[in-house]
């Protein structure tokens, strides 16, 4: 391998090089206690009445057509009365939909929509200073550290 090809494969054994890491003395921690406002997705449900319309034309339908091929049985001779029959029991049928009465019934029905709630969640960090060659330094933990925290040098 010539000199030209380990320059091109410097950078890359740098940085697959771990960064090396010191521990520091812990001096001082303050927890920090703040409020949040989170938002939380529910779903809010209720009861809503909903009306439907509904027409009962089967009673009805088969009485008019009944009627209807009755009356259209009186008309005509021969193939003609079977064909007055089938009309008027037709028209009969038709005539008792139309006059049906339509009642309307009230359903229950659950309804349930997507809301936001925000809720109050209460958050700690905390503040450390920390001590490391002679030097304090301070950083924001989420946990609580220990004697000693791990910091990461810089190259």
């Amino acid at each position: 391998m010539n000199k030209l090809s380990l320059l091109a494969l410097l950078p890359a054994l740098v940085v697959a090089q771990p960064r090396p890491t010191i521990d520091a003395k812990v001096v001082q921690v303050v927890p920090i206690l703040s409020q949040e406002m989170r938002p939380r997705n529910v779903e809010q449900c209720r009861d809503v009445e909903v009306v439907t319309h509904h027409r009962d034309t089967l009673g009805p339908s088969v009485a008019g057509a009944i009627i209807g091929g009755l009356i259209g049985s009186g008309f005509g001779h021969g193939h003609g009365r079977a064909a007055a029959t089938g009309i008027g029991a037709a028209v009969g049928m038709g005539v008792a939909q139309n006059a049906a009465q339509a009642r309307d019934h009230v359903v229950v029905k659950e309804r349930c929509d997507p809301v936001v709630h925000y809720e109050q969640v209460e958050v700690q960090r905390y503040q450390v200073t920390y001590e490391l060659d002679g030097q304090r330094f301070v950083t924001t933990l989420d946990r609580q550290p220990g004697a000693t925290i791990t910091v990461r040098l810089a190259p």
